[in-house]
């Protein structure tokens, strides 16, 4: 589903390159495997606090809201280059995919139920803690796989077409992110502020069984 993650890939693509879409997609893999450690080690029912599930939408949406300041601003300028290093560049970017990620709301609710619901499936039968290594690693790289693949062709697709862009349609793509980021830094941040965030069913019903 269109998101976060998923528009600054875009805009990100189309200003340093291909190299973008994979170190974003790093950044998201790393949150995404201290998750699962983190539901290993019995995380599950913190994530499903309102008070944190709360505080990450209000911080992740005014996350977006800053980013998308800087991309609206009609002084954007052209850049099919990076300005500095590329190790700067990159680890600017795997901090970005992992940002991202975690100022979407509906990234920690799909963790609060589903992806808790599908944790504790996997690991329900382990008869200990090694046996539960197996299915554990089995259900991470099943579950990222999808998300490497999906922005890794988005990313090639974007680049492949990158050089074609001339300086409008280049200022226009990255605004027209730049407002959709806003768009979602402003629900996210109304979610908490008219109660409707609590309406979302919380209530999947999960075992864990941890040895």
């Amino acid at each position: 589903m269109p998101g976060p993650l998923l528009t600054v890939t875009i805009a990100e693509t189309i200003k340093v390159g291909f190299i973008a879409s994979v170190m974003i997609v790093i950044g998201h893999c790393v949150l995404e495997l201290a998750t699962v450690l983190g539901l290993y080690l019995g995380a599950g029912r913190f994530l499903k606090l309102k008070p944190v599930i709360g505080t990450i939408t209000v911080l992740g949406g005014g996350m977006l809201i800053w980013l998308a300041w800087g991309m609206i601003p009609g002084n954007v300028k052209l850049e099919t280059s990076s300005a500095g290093p590329l190790t700067t560049l990159t680890s600017n970017l795997v901090a970005t995919g992992v940002l991202v990620s975690i100022s979407n709301p509906y990234w920690i609710l799909w963790w609060a139920t589903v992806g808790l619901t599908l944790f504790a499936a996997f690991v329900r039968e382990s008869t200990s803690s090694a046996n539960t290594l197996v299915p554990i690693g089995t259900f991470y790289l099943g579950h990222i796989l999808g998300d490497i693949v999906w922005y890794l062709v988005v990313g090639a697709i974007i680049a492949s077409g990158r050089s074609l862009l001339n300086p409008i349609a280049y200022k226009i793509a990255v605004q027209v992110c730049g407002v959709f980021l806003l768009v979602l830094g402003i629900s996210f941040v109304l979610l908490v502020a008219t109660g409707r965030l609590w309406n979302i069913n919380m209530n999947i019903k999960w075992k864990e069984r941890w040895h």
